[in-house]
């Protein structure tokens, strides 16, 4: 409950300040704003971004993983390709 008055009360503030700005504060102000929330949308785009070829290298490490065992195993190159969907480069180079 004091953790909701205090956080009230800080937005409060915040809006009285932001009120009694002049109008080249003001612009100051929202301008800081914006490049804040600007860099913020930016860092998680990236980090998205990021994790989402974090997890696509995973899952082609696992495929080639497997394409080295079925090779090993003497399945063909066509065969592992079709299972794996690697292509016949990237078996070759196993």
């Amino acid at each position: 409950m004091a953790g909701n008055k205090n956080e009230e009360v800080k937005k409060a503030g915040i809006l009285v300040d932001e009120m009694s700005m002049d109008p080249k504060e003001r612009e100051l102000y929202e301008a800081r704003l914006m490049a804040k929330y600007n860099y913020d949308s930016g860092m998680a785009g990236a980090r998205e971004a990021g994790i989402e070829e974090g997890i696509e290298r995973g899952e082609k490490l696992k495929q080639m993983q497997i394409a080295k065992k079925m090779k090993e195993k003497g399945i063909t190159k066509e065969e592992i390709e079709e299972i794996t969907g690697l292509s016949q480069e990237e078996i070759k180079n196993l």
